[in-house]
């Protein structure tokens, strides 16, 4: 009896130097990285994998980011939403997924209650044209050009993929086409058995896929939107699986006169907003919604951007011009102040 249990034992023991053995022979894949100016930024990809294998799967994306620009830029001559933006009211055929997307802005432009439009391009590219030049629009000329800001006027019919607007309006999709790219970017790493990466579309969109290899969540750094340099983190977040837009008016602006003038108009006005919020950061799996709610909650200011939050249970991170800093409940375990001059609200 002593002899089986000694042998029970010592097969034991081998069972479990065998399990070890196998668990350290499980090599961590390498880290792939690689970035290309795409989208008019810097874009990074982060992947976990052979390097070869890696090397043809990010190929593959910014070919993607490339295609997506060619139909979702109001500024790309060769794109399809630039077409329309100069058709004259003429029918303009498109593809399945610039159809798509126009028509999805044009429904949370109907339930964004005023705040946020997509036919804004009149407006923005007025200020596009002005911070360029260095030189203010005047009131007439924003006047003239809230006239075509109506999303109602944007004809979509997905059937046939076609789009049509009124004589001189125009379509801006740049407060959800960042995103949006990332749902199809997510699609492909996944579709392609990629299970850990990162994504990053500048600092206002990142997608992030899985997990790290040893189990871990990936550490997203949130900018900090009085950074001079653009550089530095104010904070951090856990992620997985999941995407996450920034929107905020350090992101692109220019100042003239002393005074500082961003992207993100407000259409009631016809002016770059006067938010009091300096970043508005939302989580979400659709990386289109996650780009229009980022930019959204900015544009409500930061008491009722909180209101909302709580009443649609979205997960966000919103930051005040004193650097008050809101977190949802859902990313409140998630998230770590690292710049002390930030306050988390309680």
């Amino acid at each position: 009896m002593k002899k089986k249990i000694v042998l029970l034992a010592a097969l034991l023991c081998i069972v479990g130097v065998l399990a070890v053995l196998v668990y350290n022979s499980k090599k961590q894949p390498p880290l792939y990285s690689d970035t290309k100016i795409l989208m008019d930024t810097l874009v990074s990809q982060k992947i976990y994998a052979d390097e070869e294998i890696s090397g043809k799967i990010a190929g593959e994306v910014f070919k993607i980011l490339e295609k997506k620009d060619l139909m979702f830029s109001a500024y790309n001559k060769n794109s399809e939403i630039y077409k329309i933006n100069n058709s004259q009211t003429e029918v303009v055929e498109v593809s399945n997924e610039t159809a798509g997307l126009v028509l999805k802005a044009k429904e949370l432009s109907k339930k964004s209650d005023g705040v946020f439009d997509l036919s804004v391009y009149p407006v923005s590219n007025l200020w596009n044209n002005a911070l360029k030049t260095e030189t203010l629009p005047t009131d007439d000329e924003i006047k003239n050009a809230l006239k075509y800001v109506n999303f109602e006027n944007v004809l979509v019919d997905s059937l046939s993929s076609t789009v049509c607007i009124d004589k001189n309006m125009g379509i801006d999709l740049g407060a959800i086409a960042k995103g949006e790219a990332l749902n199809e970017v997510v699609e492909f790493y996944k579709q392609n058995d990629i299970s850990s990466a990162i994504c990053s579309i500048g600092s206002s969109a990142v997608a992030v896929v899985g997990e790290k290899p040893n189990g871990e969540d990936y550490v997203i750094g949130l900018r900090d939107p009085l950074s001079i340099n653009g550089n530095d983190v104010f904070s951090t977040l856990e992620l997985k699986d999941t995407i996450i837009s920034t929107s905020g008016g350090y992101e692109r602006y220019a100042e003239l006169n002393g005074q500082k003038y961003h992207h993100i108009i407000d259409i009631k006005t016809g002016h770059p907003s006067n938010s009091d919020i300096l970043s508005a950061s939302v989580v979400n799996d659709d990386g289109g919604f996650a780009d229009y709610m980022s930019t959204y909650l900015y544009l409500l200011g930061y008491d009722k951007a909180k209101e909302y939050i709580e009443q649609n249970s979205l997960d966000a991170v919103i930051v005040k011009n004193d650097k008050t800093v809101y977190v949802s409940k859902g990313l409140n375990d998630k998230f770590k102040i690292t710049n002390n001059s930030f306050i988390k609200e309680k």
